[in-house]
């Protein structure tokens, strides 16, 4: 008996174990953040439409992925600098608080802003919060990390210090420090959607920011390149830098590039988000390849953008609920509703998606996603149709005009018969002769019309032809109606 009680006690030590390295891995971090949204920013700033949803969608995110509890995010939507100051203030007094009862505990502090800014401030409402004074706030704040990220027109200027020349950028193949399981990271890192004088873009197709929108999936696993089911620091910058260059190349008011800089010192990666804390998974297999949304069962949000390569794995984590998953080619695209539930891990197969074309989109609810509405996209389609239209009239009137023309030869072959029938003598009959030259008139006209119809669809297949090419490029190209975060046109709102 003692034997084996002595074996169940082994037994469940060993299997408590990891649980409790775990729950003492998570004690041992406390993180906070602060993420503001503001919209209208100064009088003289034209109101933007997504900075509170894209706040409460990077709260929402690091809730589930991110360990920040709700206790200790602080969302504030359109708020003035004097609630900043204050929510800041007991913010730092709760985190030496926590430094003094426990000195062991690594603290991490988030700071979020999307909205408007010139090159010294950010724009919350009359009153502005310069860049100086932010870094100021960060620089002296008694947590162990501090994270700055901001979403805002020419937010490159933050990173501009004395004695130095401003942001530095990741290459795409840098190589990484090993990463180790009890980091000592401490210090600021700094990330801005746009570098110096450059302006940050909303866009209505994404419902939000497209830097914040990369910002999010790569949270969520788009960013995780060594497929360890975490995104760093780093990963997480290197991605959304690259994706949000892609996108912004197709915007007539620049393009757009994510800055960062790095004043961490100490070893290890900066882990941010860890997708093992997601309630579902949605995991693309590496056959699989191309450009990837994953929307909200509502189609009124696109909760993340995958560019997939073949041969590697892919994991999203997602909270449970309903999602539709489309896959764009160049040439049509592959929808599938998906319903995750809790602790799912859902592998995609592509052969099990329907498959649509661009042109019957508007009719599934998807037009946000292949904008049929614009003139450049619906004059391919046209002219198809005209084609169609002008080769059914041809194939008609030849039809007539064979049918027409046989029977006017007949009835005057008719009359040539009761001619002879008479040995020749008096004249042909002379309804015959009418029906038969009223019928050939007819198949004149049908022919006229056939030859009209026949060179329309030569004209409509030759301008199709061209317009095609277009057609497609447009497809493939970003989303043309943008916003950016400046006041400098009816297509553009500044940031």
């Amino acid at each position: 008996m003692r034997f084996l009680a002595f074996c169940i006690s082994l037994v469940v030590s060993a299997s408590l174990g990891p649980l409790s390295a775990h729950a003492a891995t998570n004690s041992q971090s406390v993180h906070f953040a602060i993420l503001v949204g503001n919209n209208k920013g100064d009088t003289t700033d034209r109101p933007l439409r997504y900075s509170h949803s894209d706040a409460r969608r990077l709260h929402r995110t690091l809730k589930e992925l991110g360990g920040f509890s709700p206790g200790n995010t602080y969302l504030l939507l359109e708020k003035n600098i004097h609630t900043l100051q204050r929510t800041w203030k007991n913010l730092e007094r709760k985190i030496k608080q926590i430094r003094q009862r426990s000195p062991d505990k690594k603290v991490t502090l988030l700071f979020y802003y999307s909205g408007h800014a010139d090159r010294r401030a950010l724009h919350l409402g009359r009153a502005k919060l310069s860049f100086q004074r932010l870094r100021q706030w960060l620089k002296t704040s008694s947590a162990h990390v501090r994270l700055a990220v901001l979403d805002t027109c020419r937010s490159g200027q933050l990173l501009q210090v004395r004695g130095t020349k401003g942001a530095r950028r990741i290459r795409r193949q840098m190589p990484l420090p090993p990463r180790i399981r009890h980091t000592t990271t401490e210090g600021m890192a700094m990330i801005t959607s746009s570098g110096v004088g450059e302006d940050s873009h909303e866009l209505d197709q994404l419902r939000g920011s497209i830097f914040t929108h990369y910002l999010l999936s790569g949270l969520r696993g788009a960013a995780d390149q060594d497929r360890d089911n975490q995104v760093s620091l780093r990963e997480l910058y290197s991605y959304v830098y690259r994706r949000t260059i892609s996108h912004t190349v197709f915007l007539s008011r620049g393009v757009q590039h994510p800055s960062f800089r790095n004043e961490l010192r100490g070893h290890g990666h900066l882990i941010l988000t860890h997708l093992q804390r997601a309630s579902a998974r949605l995991q693309l297999v590496p056959a699989t390849q191309g450009l990837y949304y994953i929307l909200n069962r509502d189609r009124t949000q696109l909760i993340a953008e995958i560019n997939k390569r073949k041969g590697r794995r892919v994991s999203i984590g997602l909270p449970p609920g309903e999602y539709i998953v489309v896959h764009r080619s160049p040439e049509s695209y592959r929808v599938q509703n998906l319903q995750l539930r809790r602790g799912q891990q859902h592998k995609l197969q592509p052969r099990k998606m329907m498959q649509l074309t661009y042109l019957a989109s508007a009719s599934k609810g998807m037009a946000w996603l292949t904008h049929p509405k614009t003139p450049q996209q619906q004059q391919p389609s046209a002219l198809r149709s005209a084609f169609h239209a002008s080769l059914g009239i041809a194939a008609t009137g030849l039809v007539a005009t064979g049918v027409t023309y046989g029977l006017s030869r007949k009835y005057f072959n008719d009359a040539q018969v009761k001619l002879n029938a008479s040995s020749g003598t008096g004249q042909l009959d002379a309804s015959l002769v009418q029906t038969s030259q009223s019928l050939y008139i007819t198949a004149m006209v049908s022919l006229g019309v056939t030859l009209a119809a026949s060179t329309s669809a030569t004209i409509f297949y030759i301008l199709h032809r061209k317009q095609a090419p277009k057609f497609r490029q447009r497809l493939n190209a970003a989303p043309p109606t943008t916003a950016a975060k400046s006041s400098a046109s009816f297509a553009f709102t500044s940031r």
